[in-house]
Formats: C-alpha cells, sequence, structure tokens
C-alpha cells in the first residue's frame, strides 16, 4: 500500500461525490500523519501491541552523515565512548521502547532499549552486561548506541515522510543477488547464506554471498494480513515519496480515509458506501465492505 494509493482514494471519491479538484497532495499527506497518529494511539490503548506495518526505515547509520562518536564526563573529564549517536525525526512514543526495532548492521543482532541516564551509568561503571547485549537510548530526537557504532533503525514516526525509502529490489519468494552489496530485509523474513541458512527479520541487514539466492520463510502475519518477504541494497534507501510503502495497516487506512472524507470534507457514510457499491473496482484500498 503505497502512499500515492491512499491519496487516490480520497481524491476519487472526492470527485465522484462533490466534483472536488482544487484539494492539494499537501494536505491530505497531513491529514493522513495526523489520523494515522490517533489511530495508533487508540489502537495501543486497546490491544497493547504493535503492528509490523507501523514501522518504517529512518536510518542505516553506516550512510547516516548525522552519526557521530560521542563523549560522556567520566571522573571529570570528557570520554569518547565506543558507540554512535545520530539524529532521528520525532516517533510515536510508547512503552518500553516497543516504537523501535533496532538491530547491528553486520549482525542482525537485536539492540536494547534502556534509559538513557541509566545507560550513561552503566558506561562509567563500566557495568558487565554491556559486554554481552548492545543498547540504546533516546532522548528527545537524538538515538545514542553501545557499543553498536553501525545500526538499521525502524521506528513508528510521527511524519512518515521523515522516513527514508523502502522501494523494493524484488518482491519474488526468491532471487539471486549481487555478491558483496550489503542488503537490507524491509518486510517479512527470509533466509540467506551460502555457508549455513541464516533467517533475517525485517530491518536486518546482510552482505551478499557470490551467487546465492534468498527465500521466504514461513509467512509472517499482522493482523490477519500476511507480509511479504523483500529485500533491497541499502545505498538504495532514499526519500520518502509518492511511491513508497505507506506505515500503516489496511485496516488502519480504511478507517482513516473514511475518517478524513467525513470529518475533513463533510462527505456522508452513506455517500461513500453507494459510490463504493457502484464502483469499487475504481479503488485502491477502500472495499465495499469499509
Amino acid at each position: 500500500m503505497k502512499l500515492e494509493d491512499l491519496i487516490y482514494d480520497i481524491k476519487h471519491m472526492l470527485m465522484a461525490l462533490s466534483n472536488t479538484t482544487t484539494v492539494l497532495d499537501g494536505d491530505i499527506i497531513d491529514k493522513l500523519a495526523y489520523y494515522r497518529m490517533a489511530y495508533i494511539s487508540q489502537y495501543w490503548i486497546k490491544n497493547q501491541r504493535v503492528l509490523e506495518e507501523w514501522f518504517q526505515n529512518v536510518t542505516t547509520t553506516r550512510f547516516d552523515p548525522w552519526a557521530t562518536p560521542y563523549s560522556i564526563m567520566v571522573a571529570d573529564h570528557l570520554q569518547v565512548v565506543t558507540g554512535v549517536k545520530t539524529v532521528i525525526p520525532k516517533v510515536i512514543t510508547m512503552p518500553n521502547g516497543i516504537h523501535f526495532r533496532i538491530t547491528e548492521s553486520e549482525s542482525g543482532k537485536k539492540v536494547y532499549p534502556i534509559n538513557y541516564d541509566s545507560l550513561l551509568m552503566m558506561i562509567e561503571l563500566e557495568d558487565a552486561r554491556l559486554s554481552r547485549f548492545p543498547y540504546f537510548a533516546h532522548k528527545g530526537n537524538i538515538l545514542f548506541s553501545y557499543p553498536s557504532t553501525s545500526l538499521n533503525v525502524n521506528a513508528i514516526l510521527q511524519e512518515p515522510t521523515n522516513g527514508v525509502s523502502d522501494s523494493v529490489l524484488t518482491t519474488a519468494t526468491h532471487g539471486t543477488l549481487v555478491a558483496g552489496t550489503l542488503y537490507t530485509v524491509v518486510s517479512g523474513a527470509i533466509t540467506y547464506g551460502l555457508a549455513g541458512w541464516r533467517r533475517y527479520n525485517a530491518g536486518e541487514t546482510f552482505l551478499a554471498d557470490e551467487g546465492s539466492d534468498w527465500t521466504d520463510v514461513l509467512p509472517v502475519i499482522s493482523d490477519g494480513h500476511t507480509i511479504p518477504a523483500a529485500v533491497l541494497t541499502s545505498t538504495q534507501l532514499g526519500a520518502f515519496d509518492y511511491f513508497s510503502e505507506y506505515p500503516l495497516d489496511v485496516a488502519g487506512a480504511q478507517e482513516i480515509i473514511l475518517e478524513i472524507l467525513t470529518k475533513d470534507y463533510a462527505i456522508r457514510s452513506k455517500a461513500v458506501s453507494d459510490v463504493l457499491e457502484d464502483g469499487v473496482d475504481q479503488f485502491k484500498i477502500l472495499t465495499s465492505r469499509t
């Protein structure tokens, strides 16, 4: 489900019911982000869980010019630590850091959330846990990691257009990759590797071997929908655009489109239903059951 699909459905319905042609895409994008934040917050309160479709790639630090080492005050002097800090867009904050999916780029190891002050204290005290687990802390719009220096950061952003594009290299169930190229799994999960097959989940990165294929593992199911596996080269990560996958589940997208039509453009729900009954095949997301 791409951003252009959501915009299309809203504009197409407005054209069908009000002959409106002056609605700006930028206004629709702002409304989508506003209602998406409200939808995700309400869904969390009701269900106490997050959906994988809400996450999007924020940055891969090895290609991020904002990613730099950082220092902390230890015994009255500044000490440069092993780790990295980087600027990220605003996120929809949830308990226990579950609004992040962060992994090490090289190993694929999960990076665990921790309170910022606790992270600094552990570094200063040389806590033994730091040698076993990588951690990250989020303070304002700055992300700090330790001891990891190369991260794949996925998060639930307030403004999806602040993320990076997840344009897909291929969506086939298997495909040959270019040896020596760094790839990121953007959805689902795959198995890959010549020297023993290994599983890589969404957000994890791996280096391609010579002439090896990847294949889907068992389908990843989220809220009743199957998420197909797809990979892309990390260097292909670019600005979020009309053709980027919009980080929202299908049911949420349908609900938000209806909210925008009825609340912001004063279209009656019955009128929307009538249009869908007569020509549902003209829409990309809305259905007659919406």
